[in-house]
Formats: structure tokens, sequence, C-alpha cells
């Protein structure tokens, strides 16, 4: 175990590690509900370092459509329109996941 991050408002743990999977544990059932394995650019796998939830942006979405949630604005306003999960990986890259409703690990951002 390399990272550990509590969601600040639902019951969800992220973890990562050197074995290069993220997961996403449900506390109510101390279940492992989502992972999804880390890869780089060339689509080998690598270990993470470090992860964080993100959930309320304060922070321009543009006309773009976010494709999880479709919520899309030109003004800056805090939303909590979905939840994203930041990992750091052991190359010093930095993914972004987003997030679905019940946890799930979607497309990265």
């Amino acid at each position: 175990l390399q990272g550990l991050a509590m969601h600040k408002v639902k019951e969800w743990c992220a973890t990562v590690g050197d074995d290069c999977v993220v997961r996403v544990w449900d506390l109510d059932s101390r279940a492992c509900t989502h992972a999804a394995v880390l890869t780089d650019a060339h689509r080998q796998k690598v270990g993470g370092k470090a992860v964080c939830f993100r959930g309320m942006v304060d922070r321009p979405i543009g006309i773009q459509e976010c494709p999880v949630c479709h919520y899309g604005t030109v003004d800056k306003e805090p939303t909590f329109h979905c939840d994203e999960l930041a990992v750091g990986t052991l190359t010093g890259d930095v993914v972004i996941f987003k997030m679905g409703a019940d946890g799930q690990l979607l497309e990265c951002a």
C-alpha cells in the first residue's frame, strides 16, 4: 500500500500501490467495489504512489459537457457534478479517473 484517500462525504476510500491497481472500497460493506489497472503512456503497467478524491470543483468547466454526468457551464461556480479520483504514479504522472455514482472508475479525464 502506497496511497490511501478517504472521500469527504461518501463512505468510500481508495487505495493504490506497487501492484499497479487503484481500488475503491465501500466502507459500509468493507469490500473492494471497483478497481482499475494503472498504465503509462506506452500501456505498460505502472505502480501508484498517491491517491486523492476530488469532488467539489471550483473551476471553469467551459462549454464542453462532462461525459459522465453531462454537466457543462461557462460560469465558474462551485458544483458537485461528479467525483474524480487523482492517482500519482511511480513514474511521476497523474492519472485522473471520472467516477460514476456508485464509485465505478470510468474513463480518464
